[in-house]
């Protein structure tokens, strides 16, 4: 007999993953349809924070966001970060 799977942690990215899935679909099934301020608050509060952008950036500048002075790196972190909203409610169709 196998042993029997252990149960899924906080810590696991699937948890995760559906755990943030299932708030924004609570968020967005509510009755009322957001405003645009309500869905970028609920976003930069409850989504946002299971990316990391500093990633994110670094990995899509290449040898360009190398190549940047670290004011410069900050400042297109800031800015994917700050367009993350923006471009999550384009996709939900918001």
């Amino acid at each position: 007999m196998a042993p029997p799977m252990p149960a899924p942690s906080a810590d696991n990215p699937a948890v995760a993953l559906r755990t943030g899935m299932d708030k924004l679909l609570g968020f967005l099934n509510g009755g009322n349809s957001p405003s645009t301020d309500e869905l970028n608050a609920f976003l930069n509060a409850e989504i946002a924070p299971f990316f990391d952008f500093e990633y994110m950036t670094e990995s899509a500048g290449g040898r360009l966001y190398e190549r940047m002075q670290a004011e410069e790196q900050q400042s297109l972190v800031e800015k994917l970060q700050a367009s993350f909203p923006t471009k999550i409610a384009k996709k939900l169709g918001c």
